[in-house]
């Protein structure tokens, strides 16, 4: 198994979903995007040895039966019979009882899910029709990048998901296989002696077991011998302990590590990578940037805005020459400016063309048309467009001065969606954690809306205005859906004011009261700082 500086599967579930305190259920669902759609008939001795990834993953059995992990429990999954996967859980799956299983895999980034009575439900006739048909339509969209049918699709999910948890769904029985049951209560066991440093045999002895079946059985639910899963059993437990707070030598003690060199080299072999960068210190002035393996996560750290510019522009340059019809989203604000400088320097030596380039923007201001000076447009024209070969009909910024700002919104996600989503998106940050102008709040919102900004956001964006009362105080700005759809990302934050919220952002809980830290779930990101 491979594994990677992950949160713990408990932390991560609990921090990348949100309750939306209007529902008249525990959480509704909220779908920012789809990874795959896979329909695959198992062989009869299909044993897959496992993994882990970043999104949900919803498993469907249509015909046969499954043995299936999740992390540390063990399920059987019958025909009609789904199960779904957090973030980051470790599962693995094989064919049980002989048979030839009709497996479906629905992989998706979600910002919320429902609450459901089980980890295994059984589907109803009906209910298993129309998620064959959410996977059939998934995987067709995702084959085409057909946006539009995507959206449709990710919708009619999220129905199907309210609409199951608000039945409740049919509780599947839990499995009764001996191996199984025995299996858990050895965990359990492995769990109240965490301190302890146990070989194999020791392990066998304490549960009453042979050596040899203490082995067949790990092989089969865990992938792994005991003593290797023992061993990262305790460096998950040491990660989320570090995330909560607690010093490396406290968490090296608490697990009978009396040696914390030995343990740092333990946890670095399992983990991918040192203590230090999994514990977030919150002293601002101490707090540090570390690059960290996660997902597919991308973190530059460069000395001055200079390098930061160029480094940016480096990478929007690669994507338009690799695709010269490429969409890119833009993002407004001093951050991007050395960016479009920088771009638009190497178009003035014939580096980079932009005559078959789209451009779609985050946000606008309500109240400022394109001919205000403090307008975005107006921001967009004379800071980039006007100075490039981009056609104005590709290029695209929210209408602030529209008479039906719902409408507006409703067309703007209408559009993208007819270009077929966004190849690459740059992003700022605020200091408060919003991209765009996603302000912090109870949840992520999905769709472009409009929002009330923030009394921070208003005080940082005075700059571009006389006074503050000159500010607008609201604004159009594209929403989490768009965004998370993106096929790549990147965003630029630059000076120490920034440095703690990038911490937060990427290095701690998923929150829609940081809305930058949703990116954590993104599959292709990269970030680009400098302190100076």
């Amino acid at each position: 198994m491979d594994i990677k500086p992950l949160k713990t599967v408990q932390n991560n579930h609990e921090n990348s979903v949100s309750t939306l305190t209007d529902c008249g259920i525990a959480r509704c669902p909220d779908i920012l995007a789809f990874h795959r759609s896979l329909n695959r008939l198992f062989e009869q001795n299909h044993d897959f040895s496992g993994e882990r990834h970043p999104f949900y993953e919803l498993v469907f059995v249509s015909e046969g039966t499954v043995g299936i992990t999740a992390e540390d429990e063990v399920y059987t999954l019958s025909r009609g019979q789904i199960l779904i996967h957090y973030p980051e859980e470790f599962h693995r799956i094989w064919s049980e009882f002989e048979s030839f299983p009709h497996v479906r895999n629905l992989s998706f980034y979600a910002a919320a899910l429902p609450s459901f009575g089980s980890r295994v439900l059984q589907l109803t006739e009906e209910e298993q029709a129309e998620l064959a048909s959410i996977c059939d339509d998934t995987a067709r969209g995702l084959e085409n990048n057909d946006r539009t049918l995507l959206n449709e699709t990710r919708i009619r999910l999220e129905l199907w998901l309210l609409e199951l948890s608000k039945n409740g769904g049919e509780v599947a029985v839990r499995p009764t296989l001996p191996s199984a049951l025995r299996y858990a209560e050895i965990v359990n066991v492995l769990h109240a002696h965490m301190r302890e440093h146990l070989s194999a045999q020791e392990i066998a002895s304490l549960c009453n077991i042979s050596l040899s079946a203490l082995k067949k059985i790990f092989t089969r639910y865990a992938g792994m011998g005991v003593a290797r899963y023992f061993t990262e059993m305790k460096m998950r437990y040491a990660a989320e302990q570090l995330q909560a707070g607690m010093r490396v030598g406290e968490v090296a003690a608490a697990l009978g590590y009396f040696d914390q060199n030995y343990f740092s080299t333990v946890f670095r072999r399992v983990m991918g990578a040192p203590p230090g960068t999994f514990r977030i210190n919150e002293k601002k002035n101490e707090a540090k940037i570390e690059r960290r393996e996660k997902n597919s996560m991308k973190f530059i750290t460069v000395s001055g805005y200079e390098k930061l510019s160029r480094q940016a522009a480096n990478i929007i340059s690669a994507q338009i020459i690799m695709k010269p019809q490429s969409v890119i989203g833009l993002a407004t604000g001093s951050s991007p400016l050395g960016v479009y400088r920088q771009l638009t320097d190497w178009y003035n030596k014939g580096d980079v063309d932009f005559s078959g380039v789209t451009t779609v923007n985050l946000d606008e201001y309500v109240g400022l048309c394109e001919s205000d000076e403090q307008s975005y447009r107006h921001f967009m024209q004379t800071n980039f467009f006007d100075h490039i070969n981009i056609h104005r009909e590709n290029t695209f910024v929210p209408n602030g001065c529209a008479e039906d700002l719902e409408k507006e919104c409703a067309e703007y996600d209408a559009r993208i969606g007819r270009l077929g989503g966004i190849d690459l998106q740059l992003l700022g940050i605020g200091v408060d954690g919003h991209i765009g102008f996603n302000e912090p709040a109870d949840v992520f919102v999905k769709s472009t809306h409009v929002v009330d900004l923030h009394e921070s956001t208003i005080r940082a964006n005075s700059r571009f205005f006389e006074n503050e009362d000159q500010v607008p105080r609201q604004a159009v700005t594209m929403g989490m859906v768009s965004i998370m759809q993106a096929k790549k990302i990147l965003l630029i934050a630059n000076g120490k004011a920034k440095k703690d919220i990038v911490q937060k952002a990427f290095f701690g809980p998923i929150t829609p009261e940081i809305p930058a830290s949703i990116l954590q779930l993104h599959p292709d990101i990269t970030v680009v700082f400098s302190e100076e």
